[in-house]
């Protein structure tokens, strides 16, 4: 213990030194993701900053040993390679640590943005191809001055908004959420469980008699997990937590819609400026302003549509608009978010059954009590039967055994 604790306080930082670590993997990886895929960012800031700093860029090889070497004299030996391999590794501390901590943290919250995650992960090939088109798109209309490059990117991305208004409506439609999909897992494990219990092995056999308690353990935390993820279902299913995420939804589908308008008026503008009667040049920001102003039916935008392309654009980002306040209805209002409950609780419904019977089924394939059991692996495993009493509502009796304070 007192290797451990030392080997903690040599590895500590202090605050400002946290902080600096951060913005420094940060400022890293962002440097490194600019300059590989988008621009020279160095010499653009400085470009921007004036000669000192085109001074440095010209000589910062040795401005990164002075700075690496000023953190090595600051950090100590220990204390800057552990820096130095978190900023080299922070891609992967952040999915394989940062993530999942933030996800066990917020479990309500990942809970009910399961089906987003379902979506991405089953069409990512699909999304990712298509938002490298919006991108691309995007970047001709900033850039381009070519009328077919520019007609391009526009149909491109009016294409995409209409692929998007329908996936949604599908979505809002559909008869079933990735929960009652779920559910049909859950009732195959019901029937697994129902047909060759929590034992699936001979008692005759030798692993009986010289693996009881690993057994034991397996089909004790087995029932614990059941009865957790049926209790942990059923506070999201009450909870608000689901109307979060079909309002995410909903909110980036508004962003998404005005963006693309945005887009759309900046190339309209590009083929033939007298479209529009405005001050200077229509930029992205004057454009995007104005289609926000367009989609909230508001005349807040120093822009207004002077050619018959502009004003049909102008009244298809008002039909967009309508179709936005059918999809509130039906997602937040009315079939949709009662589907996404009625989903939730369908699936709490089966893994308390399955609980139930797991508990049956315990008893009997181990010939033991339930209380027996416990009594068993709180001498084995003290840890996970803490872990157990404190998120097992049904196993809150355990916490006896464990007082406050103990680690």
């Amino acid at each position: 213990m007192n290797l451990i604790a030392d080997t903690k306080s040599k590895l500590y930082l202090p605050p400002l030194a946290w902080w600096a670590r951060e913005v420094a993997a940060l400022a890293f990886w962002a440097y490194v993701g600019l300059k590989a895929f988008v621009f020279d960012v160095d010499l653009t800031i400085a470009q921007a900053v004036g000669p000192a700093a085109e001074s440095a860029l010209r000589f910062r090889g040795l401005v990164l040993l002075v700075v690496i070497a000023l953190a090595w004299l600051v950090l100590g030996s220990r204390r800057f390679w552990v820096f130095v391999g978190y900023v080299v590794t922070y891609p992967f501390v952040v999915v394989l640590w940062k993530v999942p901590k933030l996800v066990f943290r917020n479990w309500a919250l990942a809970v009910a943005f399961i089906p987003a995650i379902h979506s991405v992960a089953r069409t990512f090939r699909r999304s990712f191809i298509l938002s490298v088109g919006v991108i691309l798109a995007a970047t001709c209309i900033q850039l381009s001055e070519t009328r077919a490059v520019l007609i391009g990117a526009m149909m491109y991305l009016g294409g995409y908004l209409v692929f998007h208004y329908a996936r949604r409506f599908q979505s809002a439609f559909q008869r079933s959420t990735v929960f009652a999909t779920a559910v049909g897992g859950v009732q195959a494990f019901h029937e697994h469980i129902m047909h060759n219990g929590l034992a699936d092995y001979n008692r005759s056999t030798d692993a009986q008699r010289h693996e009881p308690l690993v057994r034991v353990q397996t089909g004790y935390l087995t029932l614990s997990a059941l009865r957790i993820a049926a209790e942990k279902l059923r506070e999201v299913s009450a909870s608000r937590k689901v109307d979060l995420y079909l309002t995410a939804s909903l909110v980036f589908t508004v962003a998404l819609t005005a963006v693309v308008f945005g887009l759309l008026y900046q190339g309209l503008f590009a083929l033939d400026p007298l479209s529009f009667s405005v001050v200077g040049e229509l930029g992205f920001w004057k454009a995007l302003a104005y289609s926000f102003s367009t989609l909230m039916t508001a005349d807040l935008a120093a822009v207004v549509p002077a050619s018959t392309a502009a004003q049909v654009l102008a009244n298809a980002e008002l039909l967009c608009s309508l179709l936005l306040f059918l999809l509130f209805v039906f997602v937040l209002l009315t079939s949709t978010r009662e589907r996404y409950r009625e989903d939730l609780d369908l699936m709490v419904g089966e893994l308390r059954a399955a609980s139930d019977l797991a508990a049956e089924t315990f008893e009997r394939d181990f010939e033991m009590k339930l209380q027996a059991a416990e009594a068993l692996l709180i001498e084995a495993q003290p840890a996970i039967m803490k872990a157990i009493a404190k998120y097992d509502s049904h196993a809150a009796h355990l916490r006896e055994h464990f007082p406050e304070g103990e680690d």
